[in-house]
């Protein structure tokens, strides 16, 4: 296996912080623009998100 496949890396993106109906979440935002749509997650799928940094496999 390659060494990118197995310490995946995500481009970097931009995380903003807000509620909606009283959940705590992020908003995903592609600054390059080519994801076009914004993302909303929460804060468990970002910190799933933060793993993908070149330094963690899937394993971790």
């Amino acid at each position: 296996m390659t060494d990118m496949m197995s310490r995946p890396v995500m481009r970097y993106v931009d995380a903003f912080p807000y509620e909606e109906g009283g959940d705590s979440l992020f908003y995903i935002r592609d600054p390059q623009e080519i994801a076009t749509s914004p993302l909303v997650v929460s804060p468990a799928e970002l910190f799933i998100l933060s793993m993908f940094d070149g330094q963690h496999s899937p394993r971790d």
